[in-house]
């Protein structure tokens, strides 16, 4: 018994994801919509993967709005605007180095998270 095309795995880079995570960013990259929302585009990939799908997914945007959700808080020195939620309210809103100088929570989950890639 095999598995479904949907869940089949891709390489990317020798790296693993599912095909649908691919085709689903890749849908989305070709709409020509102004607004481009991505929802956690990187979940199920490793962290070089990861920064080589960040590294397409922008130059391919120019003159639209994204959107992108995400726990993971790499790459995040791209963005014009981050807003940190926290329970379903805005408690934060700035740039990537307002956050960072600030003693927020944003940079409190950046700490925590460059501690846990560095230690993996």
């Amino acid at each position: 018994m095999g598995l479904s095309t949907r869940r089949r795995m891709a390489s990317i880079t020798g790296l693993q994801c599912t095909l649908q995570d691919l085709m689903t960013v890749a849908r989305a990259l070709l709409n020509d919509a102004p607004l481009l929302i991505l929802d956690e585009p990187t979940t199920n990939l490793d962290p070089a993967a990861e920064h080589e799908l960040r590294d397409e997914i922008y130059p391919a945007t120019p003159g639209r709005a994204t959107l992108a959700i995400t726990h993971r808080l790499v790459h995040m020195e791209r963005m014009d605007e981050i807003l940190m939620l926290e329970y379903r309210s805005i408690v934060e809103r700035g740039t990537y180095e307002k956050l960072l100088k600030a003693n927020s929570l944003y940079k409190r989950v950046v700490e925590v998270q460059n501690q846990m890639l560095t230690t993996s």
